[in-house]
This record gives C-alpha cells, sequence and structure tokens, in this order.
C-alpha cells in the first residue's frame, strides 16, 4: 500500500513562485518547449526570490555554497537550483515524478548538475549516497499526517551528518487558530485549495517530537507574514 498515493496525485499540482501566484500541473509544463518553459519558471523564481520567503536565498547562500543539502518535497525547484546555481550540491527529493523531471529539465537548460530522488512507498533514502551537511523542507512535511511525516524524518535523519541542520518552513498552530482550528484533513483544503489531503500545524515541540530521540539545538524560530509561516533552523547535535 502506497501512504502517499493521495499525495502524490495532490502534489504534481505544483505552487508558483508566491502565495498570489496560480497552481500549474508539472505533467503540463513537461509538455511546453524548452524555452517557453525555462521563461515561465525564470518568472516563477523570480517571484519567488522577492516574495515572502525569498529572504532564505541570502540568509542561507554562505552556509549552502560547497555544501551538500537534502530538500524535501521540491517542487518546481525554485529554491534549490538558486542554491545550485552558488555553488550548492543539491539533491531534490519529492514525491511526483514530474516535478523531478521538470526540475532535471530546467538544471539541463542552465547547466547545473543536480540529484534527484524520487521518494517512494517504503519512504526510504538508502539509495543517496554518503551524508547530507543540511536538509530543507520547505512547506512540505506538513501536508502529510504526523505519523507517516515521523517514519519519514527519520529514515532522513540517517543521512544527514551531526552537526548539520535542518531547516523547515511550517504552517503554525496561531494560523490554524485564526482559521478555525478545522480537522487536518480539512485545514489542507483551506490553506492549499480542494485538492490538498491534509495540512497540520508544527512548532518547535512538535517537530522535536517528530525528529525524536535526535537532539537538536534552535538556531532560529520565528512566526512572520501575520503569522501565516514560521520558520525553524536546528543543528542536529546527536543522534540520541
Amino acid at each position: 500500500m502506497d501512504v502517499l498515493a493521495a499525495h502524490r496525485e495532490k502534489w504534481r499540482e505544483v505552487p508558483g513562485g508566491d502565495d498570489i501566484d496560480g497552481r500549474r500541473y508539472s505533467s503540463d509544463l513537461l509538455k511546453l518547449p524548452d524555452a517557453e518553459l525555462l521563461s515561465f519558471w525564470d518568472g516563477m523564481a523570480a517571484t519567488r526570490a522577492s516574495g515572502v520567503i525569498g529572504w532564505i536565498g541570502p540568509l542561507y547562500r554562505d552556509f549552502t555554497n560547497g555544501r551538500r543539502v537534502l530538500e524535501l518535497g521540491s517542487g518546481l525547484g525554485l529554491d534549490g537550483l538558486r542554491f545550485a546555481s552558488q555553488g550548492a550540491h543539491w539533491t531534490f527529493a519529492d514525491i511526483a515524478a514530474d516535478n523531478l523531471a521538470m526540475i532535471e529539465r530546467i538544471a539541463v537548460l542552465k547547466g547545473l548538475k543536480v540529484t534527484t530522488h524520487l521518494i517512494g512507498s517504503d519512504l526510504s533514502f538508502d539509495k543517496l549516497d554518503g551524508q547530507f551537511d543540511a536538509v530543507l523542507a520547505c512547506g512540505s512535511i506538513h501536508h502529510v499526517p504526523f505519523d507517516i511525516a515521523r517514519e519519514e524524518c527519520l529514515n532522513v535523519l540517517k543521512k544527514l551528518k551531526v552537526g548539520g541542520r535542518w531547516l523547515e518552513l511550517v504552517y503554525p498552530k496561531e494560523r490554524w487558530a485564526k482559521e478555525g482550528s478545522p480537522a487536518f484533513d480539512k485545514w489542507g483544503k483551506m490553506t492549499d485549495g480542494d485538492r490538498t489531503p491534509w495540512a497540520e500545524w508544527y512548532d518547535a515541540d512538535k517537530i522535536r517530537a517528530r525528529l525524536a530521540p535526535a537532539q537538536l539545538r534552535t538556531i532560529l524560530d520565528f512566526g512572520f507574514s501575520s503569522d501565516n509561516y514560521r520558520w525553524l533552523d536546528f543543528e542536529y547535535v546527536a543522534a540520541a
């Protein structure tokens, strides 16, 4: 049984550069000629870089340069391809094969060398070589139920170096409460459209519980954009 089946169907519908942008199916985007696809992607990337989460670019540019980063739920690759162009060694992991195919195509068009990984029903990352300096989950893990997310994340932690960083963008509890504290299978439809199976709030304590027994040291933890989002940056101190 594929516990991610409904989520795979949803997340081939990828967000654009910011909340104001519409969503597109990666399968449709792949049909575009190279020049048109690249123009579309560049427009989305520019919007992303100047939008509500664009500040992660200058904040983490120097940190990621020369380091290996594993991104969970990479979508269109708007963040990772930017960092890859600035010297990061980036691995894109996603549950939708067409998303990864699009990233691979954009990378070729831009002359970038990247790695992709399709997250299977076993939630394993064992096929990836070596260890990573950081893991980035930019608004992705909160879209699957906690138990599935925990299993996936514990598998990912096997690939994160001690002393590495865990970076995550989440929907916070404040937003969930402000929007009426709905059931998570209902809240997803409110946050990301009718086809969204799930959205779950997170804070530092809940992420620590999801990654337990890993020991984490908080680097950054703050809400922004009227508490619609929360950014968390942890150092992975020890496995237990």
